[in-house]
């Protein structure tokens, strides 16, 4: 019997002067912030993903490249 979840769906909004300065959420460094926020959770317990993130390109004009 697969237990019950509950659903928070995150707003992340950072300023560009962040996002020049090489800022930029991923599905890797999203798990780490999960991980703080939950330290003594285990694997199975939740799953964190990204439901939407700003165009690449424009991050990519935004730091430079």
């Amino acid at each position: 019997m697969k237990k019950q979840t509950f659903k928070w769906t995150l707003e992340i909004e950072v300023s560009e002067y962040w996002v020049a300065d090489g800022f930029d959420i991923t599905e890797e460094n999203v798990q780490d912030i999960a991980n703080a926020l939950n330290p003594y959770a285990i694997e199975g317990e939740y799953r964190v993903r990204i439901l939407q993130t700003p165009d690449p390109e424009t991050v990519r004009q935004a730091q430079g490249y």
